[in-house]
């Protein structure tokens, strides 16, 4: 039997353990976004709606966005702050 504790697979069965059959079901483990920059997750999300062109059309967006005073103050935050 597959286990899960505290959100991860293994480990044995206790006598009291919920148990749940999922013959028939598909389990796997949670998707990671392997790039990702954590420490802009606090930065509101640019106002543009639609996909850019290109990845120069993004970095120029998003140095502007930078420069908008809600958005320095949440890059004010020190980064170990953030990341938690």
């Amino acid at each position: 039997p597959l286990t899960i504790r505290a959100g991860r697979f293994g480990g044995t069965l206790g006598t009291r353990s919920l148990r749940l059959d999922l013959q028939g079901h598909v389990l796997a483990p949670g998707l990671i976004n392997a790039h990702d920059h954590l420490q802009v997750n606090c930065v509101p999300p640019l106002p543009q709606g639609a996909a850019f062109p290109n990845s120069y059309a993004w970095i120029e967006a998003f140095q502007a966005h930078f420069r908008h005073p809600e958005v320095a103050a949440a890059l004010r935050v020190p980064k170990a702050v953030r990341l938690r």
